[in-house]
């Protein structure tokens, strides 16, 4: 049996039997569905689980053969984000599945299924990690422990249930005094208690022992790649392998892709020696295709490598194990859609025949026995997730990028400043600029950096080395007044409500988000007065420091990456979009009453880089720290608010920073690069910069985009024509 979702929620379960599709069970899901598997547990041959993850709670649905009915079991709201389910057993001599893992966001809880339909939760009685997000997580092949992997652990635990709380038995951790932090998994596969995980430049290979039960966590491999790999694979040989069946106990293969290269390892494991040698390097005939996803399958012609690319295209490869070789050779070039293809993993289904892609459009691929691959379209999926995460979001901070060949050129044009402005930027980073252009000013948010990359700050120039708001005139190029936030707080974005005056700024204290509105009183103080003042934002003054209208941090857990104003209600009151590690909110604020309303919570599978919102046509771009860019419409009416998924792009570059003007969305990413997509067709353009952007903002007068830099300068660029697509940037 197979599950399959639909862009209206809905939920197939089906059967493949003789190139024909029967349809079993089709229910309403309440959201949007990102993670399924099929296995069996006691009584029955396929138990079918399927994870919702965005809305206010997770959900997991249980179908079952023969039972046209759908069995739902909703957590709390703090459980958002549902990234996967896996089906364990108990105990290792189990011939069915009983325990149900889920990951959210944040946690990991475990399940047990009781009955024909029931969820009992079991958590405390295993030591797995229930602060993190699950990768991955397996039975060990001997003993009835647990192998879990977290983004920064790998942990073996054993079952207690019904006893006491389970403990962790072995454990492999980062340090996090070398620097460990920033290197965290993004993905990871465990087979034949091997784990393998993907991190920046490397495929880290730990072996997972429980001899003589003593389990026991060993890095043993690590395999050296250019940090651009988006994706990997893993084939196990069984328990011997060459050149000596009788000196290797388990051998693979491990595939990466980067570019358009395949690159093949041998990887075999003795209790004495390890051995790794690249075997095979295979060039995609063509060179525009980028692999989002890749899988190993093996049907009765063999072993093959399926290739899921962006463009909506499936490439499938047989891999032939030879003595001491391996061969590719390419075996169908199918379309599955025009959205990027993501493969089921083995555990989705129990065909050994098909490949279950889930993309744009779900379809299942079939090889006939004369070597004929046909797809099948079976029904269509309106979300797409990347599995990959690639941010270091304390210092914000993008590892694991891919150099893209789209570059129309450099048009970086220096823009004219005064010293004084020049000097500020020295001293602190220009994390966020914004234009006035009717009062004719430049706002400039600001934080001092913390990471050696922005080393060049000098905490000793500025006060307390303390976050501020200053607003420059531009007509006459000088420091209009200056305001101090609290020391310690670490601005991490801003907006300006159009023209009104109210500047929102996410903060950082510790580790709570936090949004704080401003103020800029209309009226500033006498031209022949002005000073450059350095006051706390609290003290009011006849002249122009701005005034603190007031803060709420209630309903963020999470570090507030981003803030975009969708519109004005009336006069003092808006509603703005709100990023708080994975979740979107929604919020109505007013001003007057001092209020924050949340209207609508979304959930995403990793954290939101930024979030943009055109005031037009209501379209809101979100990018996220797994790569790619989402656009959705905002749909408001009087039953309730939604957002409906109009462009999705598959991609490793990692955009920072968010901006619509006139029809196009304006990004930016930390290798140099500003990306135009026109909302139309989608059409994209980019420019290299010089330097690293830390902030966009539109001079309306010259119809140009200002950028400020990591390096403290400020750079002008001619901006597309709206009424052309995006072919070419003037």
């Amino acid at each position: 049996m197979i599950l399959g979702s639909s862009p209206s929620r809905g939920i197939l379960a089906f059967q493949f039997k003789a190139n024909t599709i029967e349809i079993l069970h089709r229910n309403q899901m309440p959201n949007t569905v990102l993670d399924m598997i099929c296995a069996s547990s006691k009584g029955f041959d396929d138990d079918c689980l399927v994870a919702c993850g965005f809305g206010d709670s997770s959900i997991v649905g249980l179908f079952r053969e023969n039972i046209p009915v759908c069995t739902e079991m909703r957590s709390d709201q703090i459980f958002r984000g549902c990234t996967g389910i896996w089906m364990l057993r108990e105990y290792n001599s189990d011939k069915h599945h009983s325990i149900l893992a889920v990951s959210f966001v944040k946690s990991t809880i475990l399940l047990r299924l009781v009955g024909e339909s029931l969820f009992e939760d079991i958590t405390d009685f295993y030591g797995v990690d229930l602060r993190r997000r699950t990768l991955a997580i397996e039975n060990t092949e001997a003993g009835s422990f647990l192998i879990q992997v977290c983004p920064d652990r790998v942990i073996i635990c054993k079952s207690n249930v019904g006893q006491v709380a389970g403990e962790v038995l072995a454990d492999w951790k980062r340090d996090l005094d070398t620097g460990g932090a920033d290197l965290d998994f993004f993905s990871a596969a465990i087979i034949n208690d091997h784990v393998f995980a993907l991190r920046s430049g490397f495929i880290e290979i730990f072996q997972c022992r429980t001899t003589r039960g003593a389990p026991s966590v060993i890095l043993s491999l690590q395999l050296a790649m250019p940090p651009c790999t988006s994706s990997f694979a893993v084939y196990p040989l069984g328990t011997s392998g060459p050149p000596n069946p009788q000196k290797y106990c388990f051998g693979f293969i491990v595939a990466a892709s980067y570019n358009e290269e395949i690159c093949l390892w041998n990887v075999y494991f003795d209790d004495g020696s390890n051995r790794v040698d690249q075997i095979c390097t295979y060039v995609l005939e063509d060179c525009d295709f980028a692999v989002n996803e890749m899988q190993f399958f093996k049907d009765a012609y063999g072993a093959r490598l399926a290739l899921g690319g962006r463009d909506g295209r499936l490439i499938v490869l047989g891999v032939k194990q030879e003595e001491d070789s391996v061969s590719i050779r390419p075996l169908a070039s199918v379309h599955a859609g025009k959205r990027p293809v993501q493969l089921s993993r083995t555990r989705l289904s129990g065909l050994s025949a098909c490949i279950f892609a889930l993309s744009g459009q779900a379809s299942l691929l079939d090889e006939t026995e004369d070597g004929v691959f046909s797809l099948t379209p079976v029904l269509h999926r309106a979300d797409h997730l990347v599995r990959w995460s690639v941010l270091n979001s304390n210092e914000s901070l993008f590892r694991f990028v891919v150099v893209e060949h789209e570059s129309m050129g450099t048009f970086t044009t220096s823009l004219q400043v005064t010293p004084r402005i020049e000097a500020f930027l020295d001293v602190c980073c220009a994390r966020f600029i914004m234009h006035r252009p009717q009062q004719g000013q430049l706002i400039v948010v600001s934080s001092p950096g913390r990471s050696e990359q922005e080393s060049f700050i000098s905490s000793g120039s500025w006060a307390n080395n303390a976050p501020a708001v200053e607003v420059y005139g531009l007509n006459d190029e000088e420091l209009l007044f200056k305001s101090v936030l609290a020391t310690g707080d670490i601005v991490t974005c801003a907006a300006l409500l159009g023209d009104s005056g109210f500047i929102i700024i996410g903060l950082q204290i510790q580790n709570v988000g936090q949004v704080r509105i401003l103020k800029i009183p209309p009226n500033f103080i006498d031209r022949n007065a002005r000073r450059r003042q350095s006051l706390p934002s609290q003290q009011l003054s006849r002249g122009g420091v701005s005034q603190l209208i007031f803060s709420c941090d209630a309903g963020f857990p999470h570090k507030v990456n981003a803030v975009s104003v969708v519109d004005v209600v009336n006069d003092g009151e808006f509603r703005v979009l709100v990023a708080a590690g994975s979740e979107l909110h929604l919020i109505e604020v007013n001003t007057v009453a001092e209020s924050m309303d949340f209207l609508l919570t979304e959930c995403w599978r990793s954290d939101i880089l930024a979030v943009s919102v055109d005031p037009e046509s209501r379209l809101v771009a979100v990018s996220t720290c797994r790569g790619g860019l989402d656009i959705f419409s905002l749909l408001t009416n009087q039953a309730n608010i939604e957002l409906a998924q109009q462009w999705s792009s598959s991609s490793s570059v990692l955009i920072g920073r968010l901006l619509w003007n006139d029809g196009f969305l304006i990004g930016s990413d930390r290798r140099g690069f500003i990306h135009f997509i026109h909302a139309g067709s989608f059409k994209k353009s980019t420019v290299a910069l010089d330097d690293i952007p830390c902030a966009l903002s539109i001079r309306r007068k010259t119809k140009s985009l200002l950028v400020s830099t990591i390096t403290g300068a400020i750079v002008e660029i001619g901006l597309p024509v709206p009424q052309e697509h995006v072919d070419s940037v003037n």
